[in-house]
């Protein structure tokens, strides 16, 4: 099995100062994006994951845009988030919004809006990664490719639950916009192919 795992385009929320929970990519964020599609316009999938934040719905939209793969959209891939409660957009807005995408989390189909409690550390951040790690291994075949689309801080907690290094050992992994990293699980071993490759913003910093 193999791993890509990418984190979100520049977003609203990482160019403010204020507590921005769920904002859309900039206009920045939505040319990453449209490069990270180009980098991996040849590539297959035979699954695509999704947080339900927007910025990061907004960023596999734009790589699912010539595929007949779509995302499908998990509650514990949100970012960690450690300030109060945030109320998500609700389900029937976000398949209007974005066709085709399978909420996969009974959570998530709420009228009202899906709710992240908030009030989140690194280490119930991390158990939420460790469920997806297992998740993923269980569910999919070791022949298979999956592509997941988060965010930062929740992609470092994956990395880490994917190496089986401890949350509070003082290891972060370094995540650019659009970046991505790549692993391949084989009986139960990990290999680590690239971590926080961005190499193909270099056209966007020379334009």
């Amino acid at each position: 099995m193999e791993i890509v795992l990418v984190r979100h385009g520049e977003s609203l929320g990482n160019i403010v100062d204020y507590d921005c929970p769920d904002p859309e990519l900039t206009e920045q964020g939505l040319r990453q994006a449209r490069l990270l599609a180009k980098r991996l316009e040849n590539e297959h999938f035979d699954h695509i994951l999704c947080s339900p934040l927007v910025r990061a719905l907004e960023t596999a939209w734009i790589v699912c845009s010539n595929r007949e793969t779509k995302p499908e959209v998990h509650f514990h891939l949100r970012e960690v988030r450690g300030l109060d409660k945030h109320t998500g957009i609700p389900g029937k807005v976000l398949k209007e919004r974005f066709p085709g995408i399978r909420l996969m989390d009974e959570i998530l189909d709420s009228d009202q809006g899906w709710v992240d409690p908030g009030n989140e550390t690194r280490e119930t951040g991390y158990i939420r990664a460790k469920y997806m790690v297992e998740y993923i291994k269980d569910r999919f075949q070791e022949s298979e490719r999956i592509l997941i689309v988060a965010h930062g801080t929740f992609n470092g907690l994956f990395i880490s639950a994917l190496l089986g290094l401890d949350p509070a050992s003082g290891i972060r992994f370094a995540q650019h916009n659009t970046c991505l990293n790549g692993f391949r699980i084989e009986n139960d071993q990990c290999k680590v192919l690239y971590i926080n490759d961005h190499s193909h913003l270099k056209s966007d910093a020379n334009s």
